[in-house]
């Protein structure tokens, strides 16, 4: 979870346990909509790893420089692998190229489809519900059950 620094609440805000102080409800309230929002599509309740338990700011910053330390790996291609790692922004990656070699990348595959090769379509469904109340019932054939 983060915080814009623009945020008026932000110079209250330095981690986790700031929110529950400064903010009483919220987390519970974000749990809930990440646990959920995809079931009206049909899809199965969320899963959290930790138990459920929110993270504190160190645990989220080893995170983040374990991520970047792998995308490091990947974009200097000091692991091998088949991922197309050429780029027009990181002049010391081995894959740098010119705008102009990505232009003739971009323009030698077919033009991009925003509904993609025969997407179905797409019934959006709105459910309002207290953060309290439980989600269970019958979707798309598919029984959800409360935890």
């Amino acid at each position: 979870m983060v915080i814009d620094i623009n945020d008026p609440l932000a110079e209250k805000l330095h981690d986790i346990s700031d929110v529950d102080e400064h903010m009483p409800g919220m987390l519970p309230a974000t749990r809930d909509f990440l646990r959920n929002y995809k079931i009206p599509q049909g899809k199965p309740m969320n899963q959290f790893g930790f138990d459920g338990e929110w993270k504190d700011k160190n645990f989220a910053k080893s995170i983040i420089k374990e991520t970047h330390a792998h995308w490091l790996e990947l974009i200097m291609r000091r692991k091998e692998g088949k991922i197309f790692t050429e780029n027009t922004s990181l002049p010391n990656s081995p894959f740098f190229i010119s705008q102009s070699e990505a232009g003739d990348v971009i323009n030698a595959n077919p033009p991009y489809n925003a509904a993609g090769p025969g997407q179905p379509e797409q019934k959006s469904v709105f459910v309002h519900r207290s953060v309290g109340e439980p989600v269970c019932g019958e979707i798309r054939g598919r029984y959800c059950y409360p935890e």
